[in-house]
């Protein structure tokens, strides 16, 4: 009669191999329950690392924007040699702009940059700004270009910071009604300009017959130059004696020279009658051949549009720019203005703590490096202790990464376990030989001996082995049959297996 422990083994063995569904429902469940854990954990990640970078990426760029600008103000500082109330006033100043106008805050400290090269002081720059930038938007001209154009015209003109409003309108009135953009006009005001203050001549005539030599095509450098020499020659003593006798004056009663354009009015007017021979000679030798072109068609050029226009031109660059910055693209622009305006509020609120943190990090960063020239030695084998570290982390990363597949795994379990069916019966089959009568134990030593046959192809001589050690297998059979039954009986199902599989392997390795 078989032993109440064998009856319990035989139990527990039907229940967790003949009859599968409890153990798969278990496992089931576990797979289930570790998934859904993973995936709330995975979620969690998700949602706070979105949170995290959700909010970090504003205050990344707002300090980052921030640092741009500051970097900028800087520089103007450097370069002007403000004080702290200067350098607060126009920091004001920019951020003010920056925030009103279709001009970022770093792009017009960009602009206060290139006037104070230009020699202008804080106080300067602070009057003359906001027509500079008038002037650029109002002609399309890159910010920079039109603060070196205007601070350059102003100072060849000898004008003072606060005129600046005259000059952008001025300019952009001549821009705007001759065939010439901003750089051309600038660039012609490079020559002509310093020869014109010097003669007499002011700002808004100059840019006039600039702006009527453009109307010629003769623009630029070519129109600066043009108009030097034209004035050069009209101071020159020979040929105002010249003029004098075509019966042109160029002088007014105090011995002023008058405008270029009233004296080339009259030559025109004073030549009009001659063979076009005699006029053309007569040209040459008052302008010379640099400046003939521009002194043919100077004294027949009207341009009265160009004229009012520059006559008129207060204004000008202030509402031109508004119309340009009046549709959609002003509208963003000042969007994106307001925009940085908000975040070089928030990376100036950090400045403080960013400071801080980051002169603290570059202290102990020289400390550390100070420490590490004294201590080489030293630094080796915590590199050494590192390496062993990184090992353990990639170690502890690989069991990471098996924790996180058990849930699956525990999937791949469940299939193998209903998928194998054949396989349990097969053990259960082992399980009975043991758990039954020895007479059995000989028919599992048969099979084992079958089986030594096919794997190891020398099936003659195991079997020869095995009939002289049967008692020997009997004996390891009994042992083993003892400690299956114990470990059901006990519940400890995994024991069971391990004795049976460790029996197994043992006679196997005896058999080889």
């Amino acid at each position: 009669m078989a032993s109440s422990q064998g009856i319990r083994a035989g139990r527990a063995f039907v229940e967790l191999f003949a009859d599968d569904s409890k153990l798969v429902r278990g496992l089931r469940r576990a797979e289930r329950r570790i998934k859904a854990f993973g995936k709330h954990i995975s979620s969690m990640g998700r949602k706070l690392t979105a949170l995290g970078a959700a909010v970090a990426m504003p205050v990344a760029l707002a300090t980052r924007v921030f640092a741009g600008f500051d970097d900028q103000m800087r520089a103007v500082q450097a370069v002007l040699g403000a004080t702290s109330k200067e350098f607060d006033r126009l920091n004001a100043k920019a951020k003010k702009l920056g925030r009103t106008t279709s001009y970022t805050a770093a792009q017009v400290a960009g602009a206060m940059l290139e006037l104070g090269r230009a020699g202008f002081a804080a106080l300067q720059i602070d009057a003359s700004i906001a027509s500079v930038l008038a002037l650029a938007r109002a002609t399309g001209t890159e910010l920079p270009a039109a603060a070196n154009i205007a601070a350059g015209t102003l100072r060849a003109f000898s004008l003072e910071a606060d005129q600046m409003g005259r000059v952008a309108d001025v300019m952009t009135a001549a821009a705007n009604n001759s065939a010439q953009t901003l750089e051309d006009l600038g660039e012609a005001m490079k020559y002509a300009a310093p020869v014109a203050d010097a003669y007499g001549l002011s700002l808004e005539e100059t840019t006039k017959i600039l702006g009527a030599l453009a109307n010629f095509s003769i623009k630029g450098s070519m129109a600066g130059n043009t108009l030097k020499n034209i004035m050069l020659q009209l101071a020159d003593r020979n040929v105002r004696a010249r003029l004098t006798q075509l019966g042109v004056a160029t002088t007014d009663t105090a011995g002023n020279m008058l405008e270029v354009s009233e004296v080339l009015r009259d030559l025109g007017n004073a030549l009009v009658n001659m063979p076009k021979a005699d006029r053309l000679s007569i040209m040459n030798e008052l302008f010379g051949r640099r400046a003939v072109a521009g002194g043919i068609k100077l004294t027949a050029a009207s341009f009265d549009r160009l004229n009012e226009a520059i006559d008129q031109a207060g204004g000008t660059a202030q509402r031109t720019a508004e119309t340009m910055d009046s549709g959609i693209g002003g509208a963003l622009r000042r969007l994106w203005s307001a925009a940085e305006g908000v975040a070089i509020a928030i990376g100036e609120s950090l400045a403080g703590a960013i400071s801080e943190m980051a002169d603290w990090l570059g202290r102990a960063a020289g400390m550390i490096t100070a420490w590490i020239e004294g201590n080489r030695e030293l630094i080796v084998t915590v590199v050494k202790v590192v390496v062993a570290v990184t090992a353990t982390g990639v170690a502890l990363m690989a069991l990471g990464m098996i924790i996180s597949a058990l849930g699956s795994g525990l999937g791949v379990l469940i299939a193998v376990v209903t998928g194998a069916a054949g396989v349990f019966k097969l053990l259960a089959s082992v399980l009975a030989f043991l758990l039954s009568p020895i007479g059995l134990v000989i028919s599992a030593v048969a099979a084992l001996g079958a089986y030594l046959v096919y794997a190891s192809g020398a099936g003659g001589k195991a079997l020869t082995w095995l009939g002289k050690k049967f008692n020997a297998l009997k004996e390891d059979a009994l042992t083993a049959y003892q400690g299956i039954a114990d470990a059901l009986a006990a519940g400890d199902m995994a024991l069971a297996v391990k004795i049976l599989w460790l029996t197994l392997k043992m006679e196997w390795t005896r058999g080889i």
